[in-house]
């Protein structure tokens, strides 16, 4: 089913980020975005006055998303121990991450599996431009700084690196989603992010 035409920058944010995902940042283009949107190249560049601003803040709104995304599950979430992992790995590794679906019912504007390839597209455009990484640092040091502030903070990065790891190793076609390893891997990630009793597991103080 077609989509309908944007009509704000957000929606041409969006369409961006599915196209990154769907191509790669370096071939994301400016006529990919429009059609993708929706809209004429001009109704892109009536918001973003090129292709470098779009990108940015294309990047910028992917992680303002993503952040927001984070909190409202750590909201809606009765148990405080392993929340900010646990709601990452929900985040990321949606059981039906694999599928396409609308983002309708998900706690941010992106579906999961549109979050998974944009990821997988930032990975490998920081390799040939690591300038990139400016753009979406702060975003990381938040997240560090917010782990940190829980009271289990080692077993909650530990996890997170993992799942960082997974995403390295598709990138270098090791593992791939779907296959049985990786199914496995994303198990265990859920089982280490699962909320315990603080009277047989206590947390690791830092």
């Amino acid at each position: 089913m077609a989509r309908p035409p944007a009509t704000t920058p957000k929606d041409i944010l969006e369409a961006a980020i599915r196209v990154a995902g769907r191509d790669g940042l370096q071939a994301t283009t400016l006529d990919k975005v429009a059609q993708e949107a929706g809209v004429t190249k001009g109704g892109v560049l009536y918001h973003f006055a090129s292709k470098d601003e779009l990108l940015t803040r294309m990047m910028e709104h992917f992680a303002n998303e993503v952040e927001q995304g984070l909190v409202s599950r750590i909201a809606d979430d009765p148990h405080a121990d392993r929340r900010w992992v646990r709601a990452m790995v929900d985040m990321v590794f949606a059981p039906d991450a694999q599928s396409e679906k609308s983002a309708e019912g998900t706690p941010h504007g992106i579906a999961p599996e549109t979050t998974h390839k944009f990821i997988m597209a930032m990975l490998t455009a920081f390799a040939s431009n690591p300038a990139l990484l400016d753009v979406i640092r702060p975003f990381l040091e938040r997240m560090r700084g917010r782990i940190q502030a829980e009271p289990n903070s080692v077993e909650q990065v530990v996890t997170w690196l993992a799942a960082d790891g997974l995403f390295l190793w598709e990138l270098f076609g090791i593992a791939r989603p779907g296959e049985p390893m990786w199914n496995a891997i994303v198990d265990e990630l859920r089982r280490r992010s699962r909320p315990r009793s603080p009277t047989l597991e206590p947390p690791l103080e830092v």
